[in-house]
């Protein structure tokens, strides 16, 4: 790991597998959806407690956890499985499916920065119709993050140019283009709820009215550097 990233194995930090990688994952996963988790039990751990600097080899402890295993219930009864985890040797990747009736459909990252996130990399969209045995990259929709021309652009840089596209027209015509502050806490909240979960060895429920039982678990004050 290069040295510039070793914060985010102190767990104080809250710069995580689970606040980074969890949180864009599980946010898109219900984006996508249209529907909240209303139910989970989560697991985390540390799968490497020591890691090695590239810099010069020398090894730090981590404290924030690697590992991010979740089961959990959508608006509607839906199931939703995820496991989030890092250092990943070969094919690291985000790969979301989707079940339905009808058929199946995926997002999966690719690219160069495909171990990075989906938030990160770019995206392909495959699906399966029937008793179709193999994935079929799909279209997307020809109006799809046209906003902003991608031309000189890697797909980080796309993406945030397409976000801050959607600020500027919310800003000049209205709207909710882009997530809100309460979005955001909101999503923090969830992250809670699996910290509690994991915490307890405990399935949560969330309460009438969309809120999880849980006060933030976070230190009072961060340690002095």
């Amino acid at each position: 790991m290069p040295a510039a990233f070793a914060y985010t194995l102190d767990s104080t930090n809250g710069a995580g597998t689970l606040e980074v990688a969890g949180g864009h994952t599980l946010d898109a996963v219900q984006y996508l959806l249209g529907r909240e988790m209303t139910g989970l039990s989560a697991a985390l751990s540390v799968q490497h407690p020591r890691i090695t600097l590239d810099e010069d080899a020398r090894q730090t402890g981590a404290t924030s956890p690697d590992h991010v295993a979740l089961h959990a219930t959508l608006e509607g009864g839906a199931a939703l499985v995820v496991h989030i985890h890092d250092a990943k040797n070969s094919g690291a990747g985000t790969r979301i499916e989707i079940s339905g009736t009808q058929g199946e459909l995926a997002i999966v990252s690719t690219g160069p920065r495909s171990g990075s996130g989906l938030q990160i990399s770019e995206l392909a969209l495959l699906g399966a119709q029937g008793t179709e045995p193999s994935w079929q990259e799909l279209p997307l929709p020809g109006s799809w993050g046209t906003a902003v021309p991608a031309d000189g652009l890697d797909a980080a840089q796309h993406t945030m140019a397409v976000q801050y596209a959607a600020l500027a027209a919310d800003i000049r015509e209205g709207g909710s283009r882009v997530p809100r502050f309460a979005d955001g806490i909101e999503l923090h909240r969830l992250l809670d709820a699996v910290r509690l979960s994991s915490a307890t060895g405990c399935r949560l429920e969330r309460r009438a009215g969309g809120r999880w039982p849980v006060s933030s678990p976070w230190p009072r004050r961060r340690r002095s550097r």
